[in-house]
């Protein structure tokens, strides 16, 4: 995880610094970059295109392939 942080990091997506605690070790604390909401936005956009795909793709099979009361019911997509 902390790998991926520090790769991150070093990419411009997130800041870190250094946070005291009280009665505790200290910790690093995480921060978006304006590049970092922007790759979030794509990624997340990427996710929903995929999730429209494979519902037209579940539409096309019950619609061309699956006949009603051979394979039950459609599953809620």
């Amino acid at each position: 995880m902390y790998t991926l942080l520090r790769r991150m990091e070093e990419r411009g997506l997130l800041k870190s610094q250094w946070e005291k605690v009280e009665g505790g070790p200290d910790r690093r604390v995480y921060k978006l970059t304006s590049k970092g909401v922007e790759a979030l936005k794509m990624g997340l956009t990427s996710i929903v295109r995929q999730k429209r795909l494979f519902e037209d793709l579940v539409t096309f099979y019950y619609e061309n392939f699956e006949k009603p009361g051979k394979g039950g019911e459609k599953p809620n997509v």
